[in-house]
């Protein structure tokens, strides 16, 4: 390994990057030049066999060798992240046609309801009384932490809640 051309073996990782068209067959490129016994990782460790300068120009030129490959694999893995997004969203239409779930209403609680029941049996009772027998406005005062509101019950008529 320590003859081996880094162009050589530069053009051949990223020729096979390039034609690699799934994930897995990335990950099995990315495992055959860069995993513990892959073809670049056996060339880095036979730079022990070579002289001094001739080991720092090997060096350098797999060491840039490892950066491009790692880049193109990077780049190709996005690529194909992206195509197969674009495939997912091809066949995962959202027919916005459809109608939506139904909202569900609301009920009044109990507690209110019967406040509220109350309330009505009041304004029916002030409204009952002969029109002789009211001079004056009629004020129902119940406590305000039970019902905080004023209702009019009519002209001359106000109920306090």
């Amino acid at each position: 390994m320590a003859g081996a051309d880094p162009q050589a073996l530069k053009d051949t990782l990223l020729a096979a990057i390039g034609a690699a068209d799934t994930p897995d067959a990335l990950e099995a490129i990315r495992i055959e030049a860069l995993g513990k016994k892959g073809e670049l990782t056996l060339a880095m460790k036979s730079l022990g066999q070579l002289d001094g300068d001739a080991r720092r120009e090997m060096g350098q030129a797999l060491n840039a060798v490892k950066d491009a490959v790692s880049e193109a694999l990077d780049q190709r893995r996005s690529i194909l992240a992206m195509a197969e997004l674009n495939k997912r969203l091809e066949q995962e239409k959202v027919d916005v046609s459809l109608s939506h779930r139904p909202e569900t209403q609301g009920v009044i609680h109990p507690l209110s309801r019967t406040l509220e029941e109350i309330l009505a049996i009041f304004a029916e009772w002030v409204l009952w009384w002969p029109k002789a027998l009211i001079s004056k406005p009629i004020i129902i005062i119940l406590p305000p932490l039970i019902c905080p509101k004023i209702i009019r019950l009519g002209r001359n008529m106000t109920l306090f809640t």
